[in-house]
């Protein structure tokens, strides 16, 4: 894989100051399938459809959160909002 500025590839993420703990604090406040959803897709880089039959789920099921997820993390409160 290329390195690059985007998560999944080589290149390391820095954060701003603060930007770390919220995101952090968001992620913790997300349910275990979210979480779960979010690292399988984000951190391990697998597809809907290889998410969906670890977990169980319909793909249609598994994009639908991981958009929640994501719009949720987006947001300035997280997903505590």
């Amino acid at each position: 894989m290329s390195s690059g500025p985007f998560i999944g590839e080589d290149a390391p993420v820095r954060l701003p100051p603060g930007e770390a703990a919220r995101l952090d604090m968001a992620v913790r406040g997300l349910k275990p399938v979210e979480r779960r959803i979010l690292i399988l897709s984000r951190l391990q880089a697998k597809s809907h459809a290889e998410i969906a039959r670890e977990l169980g789920m319909a793909e249609d099921e598994v994009r639908l959160l991981l958009v929640r997820v994501l719009l949720a993390l987006a947001r300035p409160g997280g997903a505590s909002e």
